[in-house]
């Protein structure tokens, strides 16, 4: 990343000089992502991952129809048929410290469910359709059958045919970002922004806040408040067994996602497998550095957290 030429990406007579340069991290979609001040401004370029290039295009119709709405900060330039975006950049506290604020939260939250119900409001018109159920599906299969998979976790499986038969029961679709990690979201002091839209899609619209309650393991009642907030209006018993099973789907893309990306899950310690740490408590280390994603058992540690999350609340 660091050898990367930006300025090709940056033409002097639209940005001025360039001044500043600094490669981020890249996420787990394999994104190339910079920030880049220049004369007229800071700015944040991506390259989409050759991973999802091939699928880039609706991806990209998303993240534009989520800029003109304010959603995700304004576009200003697509490059390379979409692999390569420059966007304005927004400044703010990470969105994980401003939730720590107890002064700030109320507002973070608030705008957070805000953005969700004004992306979920948007044409689905000849977008790409998300199926996060057959993602799992394959991912379960393939996984759960890997040697040093944990036995204790494999009755989740069972979950999936009745995950099924609820979102057969409500086939609202809404345009979603399908990816609200807190790396994901931007708090600028004012308002909430969301970037990376390498997994979006039309999904159901109970999806995006099922994800922000895993990563954030916020109890069920604080949960189903925010989807009524979303939804604007009370939530039913048969919503809020919707939204039970979304949350246990979306645990289980993660769980298995993490898992994948460990070469040898019967290499992994007993205490990865084992650990007693929770996923908020894997994701604050993630956050904070003195955890590091590219370590295979930070990787499986994060797997298994998240399926041992599920066998204590089975949905």
């Amino acid at each position: 990343m660091t050898d990367y030429d930006v300025s090709r990406h940056f033409p002097r007579d639209q940005f001025g000089a360039i001044t500043a340069v600094t490669p981020f991290s890249q996420g787990m979609s394999g994104a190339a992502v910079y920030g880049v001040t220049t004369d007229s401004g800071e700015f944040v370029l991506r390259l989409v991952s050759p991973k999802v290039a091939d699928r880039w295009r609706g991806r990209l119709a998303i993240q534009q129809l989520a800029s003109a709405h304010g959603v995700t900060p304004p576009i200003v330039t697509v490059e390379d048929d979409g692999r390569a975006i420059v966007s304005a950049r927004v400044n703010g506290l990470p969105f994980a410290a401003a939730l720590g604020d107890a002064a700030t939260r109320p507002r973070v939250i608030g705008s957070l469910v805000e953005i969700f119900a004004r992306l979920h409001s948007l044409p689905t018109d000849g977008l790409p359709v998300s199926d996060p159920l057959d993602v799992v599906r394959s991912l379960w299969n393939v996984q759960s059958g890997r040697p040093g998979f944990p036995s204790w976790a494999l009755p989740l499986g069972e979950s999936l045919p009745r995950i099924e038969r609820l979102l057969e029961s409500d086939p609202r679709r809404a345009v979603s970002h399908n990816d609200p990690n807190p790396g994901n979201i931007l708090w600028d002091g004012t308002r909430v922004w969301l970037i990376d839209w390498d997994a979006s899609g039309v999904n159901h619209p109970y999806y995006d806040l099922a994800g922000v309650a895993m990563f954030l393991s916020m109890p069920d009642e604080a949960a189903l408040g925010l989807l009524a907030a979303q939804e604007r209006g009370p939530i039913g018993a048969e919503q809020a067994e919707l939204f039970r099973a979304l949350r246990t789907l979306v645990t289980m893309l993660f769980a298995t996602t993490f898992l994948e990306m460990v070469a040898d899950l019967a290499a992994l310690p007993d205490e990865v497998i084992e650990t007693t740490l929770t996923p908020s408590e894997c994701f604050r280390g993630v956050g904070s550095g003195a955890m590091d994603l590219r370590d295979a058992n930070v990787r499986g540690m994060i797997g298994a957290a998240l399926l041992r999350l599920l066998v204590g609340h089975r949905a």
